[in-house]
């Protein structure tokens, strides 16, 4: 089912501030809490904190002695929570999604942590020339993007245009029907077998697709 704009007509929502904590770090990031499409509860997937970017960002967090700046891509971004953790530690990043009210969440949010300097967001479409503009990055990143067959293909072969020979790129999954079609189109757009790592956290299985 499509997931209608927050413009639609008999579309109700609210929204709350969540903390989320890296140590003795913080980050408030106002979300959906609950939608409505009329008389039915819907899921506004591009404006929840999935677990799974909490789980980057932890992982992300010792990847690299500092991250003071490094250039960073998020793919499929959503409310961007990996971005504004990476951006508070000194990262340049750049925010990508193709959901119209992204940006809004995401200026809001910025705002509120004081990271408006820090996090450049960009409307792409993985299947745009619009891919190839972007450059190179030290890290590209992701959580939670891989739903759909055709999109996942059209990632794969994205990353093989915007990864340069030093990208690191850790995408996380918590392990969806088209987890193996990505694996498969990445072998295919980028020549090489890619493997899963699989990572415990707080109970949940999640596969890390590391290269």
């Amino acid at each position: 089912m499509s997931i209608p704009s927050i413009q639609s007509p008999g579309f109700s929502y609210e929204t709350r501030a969540f903390e989320l904590l890296q140590g003795e770090e913080s980050l408030t990031i106002e979300a959906l809490h609950e939608a409505r499409l009329e008389d039915r509860i819907v899921e506004p997937y591009f404006a929840q904190i999935w677990p799974a970017c909490q789980v980057l960002s932890e992982i992300l967090k010792n990847r690299e002695p500092s991250w003071k700046g490094l250039s960073v891509l998020e793919l499929g971004c959503g409310l961007a929570v990996p971005s504004m953790w990476l951006a508070k530690w000194g990262a340049n990043v750049i925010a990508t999604d193709g959901h119209p009210e992204v940006p809004a969440f995401l200026t809001k949010n910025l705002e509120i942590n004081g990271l408006s300097d820090r996090v450049r967001f960009e409307n792409l479409d993985w299947e745009s020339s619009e891919v190839r503009s972007l450059g190179n990055f030290d890290w590209i990143i992701a959580s939670e993007i891989l739903y759909d067959e055709d999109q996942v293909k059209a990632l794969a072969f994205a990353l093989s245009i915007l990864r340069g020979p030093k990208t690191k790129t850790l995408i996380i999954d918590p392990g969806r029907p088209y987890l193996e079609t990505f694996l498969e189109a990445l072998h295919t757009s980028l020549g090489v077998r890619v493997g899963l790592k699989n990572q415990t956290v707080k109970g949940r299985n999640y596969c890390l697709i590391d290269f």
